[in-house]
C-alpha cells in the first residue's frame, strides 16, 4: 500500500439486513469516490470468509495475494 491508499477490513452487516447488497453498494461507493481522488482501495479478508469474498468479486476487485499474519519480530510479547 502507498501513502494515501485506503484499507477496508473487518466489515460487518447486521443479520436482519444481509443479502440486500448493502456491503456491495458501500464498497462500490468508496471505490468510486476515492478512485476519483487517485487513491487505491485495498480490501483485506480471510479466504474462508465467503460472504466477504463474494462482495469483493461482485465489485470486480482484483485478487493480489495471500498473507499470513505473524507477530512482530517473532515475539508475541513485542506485539
Amino acid at each position: 500500500m502507498a501513502d494515501g491508499d485506503l484499507q477496508i477490513s473487518s466489515t460487518w452487516t447486521h443479520p436482519e439486513h444481509r443479502q440486500r447488497g448493502l456491503a456491495q453498494y458501500a464498497l462500490m461507493y468508496l471505490a468510486h469516490y476515492y478512485g476519483f481522488q487517485g487513491r487505491e482501495l485495498w480490501y483485506i479478508t480471510k479466504p474462508e470468509n465467503a460472504a466477504s469474498v463474494a462482495v469483493c468479486r461482485a465489485c470486480c476487485f482484483e485478487f493480489v495475494t495471500y498473507l499470513r499474519r505473524t507477530s512482530r519480530w517473532g515475539s508475541l510479547f513485542l506485539g
